[in-house]
């Protein structure tokens, strides 16, 4: 399966560079086991700065947010887009709730360092709001997109889901 990385991609379809990197390079580490924490709270929003009116915030990330290469997984790309498309669909909608009905994300490069995040309007009804929600380095090039939409729950139903 190709990882989008010609190095890697090297790596992992050759059999003898995949022995020589498991041999030499996870060979020697043992892996590292993280206390059991609360995941949205403690992992991802400990580490997150939301500035809610603007729609933008950063994400510091650390050795628990990342894969074996050093790179945001991409489980955690998608939360801290779903934490803070949630806040501003909220703020947004003049909501204090709202569901999120339906997330599209593109993965476009590795994520490593501290994250700056955008969040914008696509579209705008009355009980329902689509967020485009950018990660992006600090120079302004983006990681990954994600467009989400949120429902207000106060108009939620078992058919709207």
């Amino acid at each position: 399966m190709p990882t989008g990385n010609w190095y890697m991609d090297l790596v992992f379809g050759n059999k003898f560079f995949y022995d020589l990197y498991s041999n030499y390079i996870v060979g020697e580490s043992a892996p590292i086991i993280y206390e059991e924490k609360h995941l949205t709270r403690d992992v991802i929003l400990s580490n997150l700065e939301i500035q809610l009116v603007s729609g933008r915030g950063i994400f510091r990330m650390n050795k628990e947010h990342t894969n074996p290469f050093g790179a945001m997984h991409g489980g955690c790309h998608a939360m801290v887009m779903e934490r803070m498309g949630n806040v501003y669909a909220k703020h947004q909608l003049s909501s204090d709730t709202v569901v999120l009905k339906a997330m599209q994300i593109e993965f476009l490069k590795a994520a490593k360092g501290t994250i700056h995040i955008d969040c914008e309007t696509i579209i705008k009804k009355d009980d329902e709001i689509h967020v485009r929600v950018l990660l992006k380095r600090e120079d302004g090039k983006i990681f990954s997109e994600g467009k989400l939409r949120f429902l207000s729950s106060c108009h939620v139903t078992r058919d709207t889901i």
